[in-house]
Parts: C-alpha cells; sequence; structure tokens
C-alpha cells in the first residue's frame, strides 16, 4: 500500500538491521575522533582540546563532502554547513555542561 500510494520503494526486511548497525559503528567511531589527543598524545588539557575541537571540524567537513557527493549539492557548501552545525552543537553542550555543573 505504502509503494502504491505514496510511491515508496520497496524495503527488505533486513535493511533496518544493516541500517542500524551501520548508524550504531559510526557514532560510536564518530565519538571515537576528538578523544584520540586525550588518548595518545603527552599534552596539556588545553592543547588537546583545541586539537580535539580541530579533528572534529575536519571529520564533519569530511562528513559534509560525503553527503555532497552521495547526493546532490555543492561539496563545500554542504562540508562548511556540517561543520558549523556539528561544532555549534558541541558548543552547546559545553555551554549546557558548564551551567549544569554549577548548579
Amino acid at each position: 500500500m505504502m509503494a502504491f500510494e505514496l510511491n515508496l520503494s520497496y524495503v527488505p526486511p533486513e535493511a533496518p538491521r544493516r541500517s542500524a548497525l551501520l548508524v550504531g559503528w559510526a557514532t560510536v567511531l564518530g565519538h571515537f575522533v576528538p578523544l584520540v589527543p586525550f588518548f595518545f598524545y603527552q599534552l596539556s588539557l588545553v592543547q588537546a582540546a583545541i586539537i580535539a575541537t580541530a579533528l572534529s571540524g575536519v571529520m564533519l567537513f569530511g562528513i559534509g563532502v560525503y553527503e555532497a557527493r552521495v547526493t546532490a549539492g555543492s561539496i563545500w557548501r554542504s562540508g562548511v554547513r556540517i561543520a558549523v552545525i556539528g561544532l555549534a552543537s558541541g558548543l552547546a553542550g559545553l555551554v549546557i555542561g558548564h551551567f549544569v555543573a554549577v548548579l
């Protein structure tokens, strides 16, 4: 009925499981990227935080480039958009965490 009325394509029964595994592993790997400087380098906390932010920005930009290549869109525009959204959400989490810790 969904394929006929909404023009949706057929989804095989194994597709949701495969998608869930892909998204889960991408999340685990994505959360590991900013932690690398804290584990593997002998840096001060501030230096590690700066490197973690830079690594996160580069990875987010790469995800935006990949998105633009898979879909239609400008590589630079999509890369910058994803990087800004991701870094802004990280900053929001930092600010919220700071104010929650004060309470």
